[in-house]
């Protein structure tokens, strides 16, 4: 795998684009059969459609918590919020100033 730098080629660039969004699309395959799972084997949490989705929401903000600066949480908060309000924040993968080397 090539890695991510600011000096990647156009080429490079999407290549690590594709492999992103390959990974995304694997982990979304992954979280949709774990909900089916998770839905039929325990059927108590997943009284309703919304269940298994908010308990592993929930999973995925702690974890992030843990793992982020106060700054960053908060960030990350905001843009949380933003997407459950419906906005969709255009796809594509860039290295940003600041972003780790």
């Amino acid at each position: 795998m090539i890695k991510q730098s600011k000096k990647n080629t156009r080429e490079e660039k999407e290549i690590i684009q594709d492999y992103f969004m390959d990974c995304r699309f694997r982990f979304q395959d992954q979280y949709k059969g774990k909900v089916k799972l998770m839905e039929k084997n325990f059927p108590l949490h997943a009284v309703d459609k919304t269940q298994i989705p908010c308990l592993l929401t929930m999973d995925l903000i702690t974890y992030s918590e843990g793992t982020m600066t106060k700054g960053e949480f908060a960030s990350y908060k905001t843009y949380v919020q933003d997407v459950l309000e419906g906005w969709r924040p255009p796809m594509r993968f860039e290295v940003i100033e600041g972003g780790k080397k």
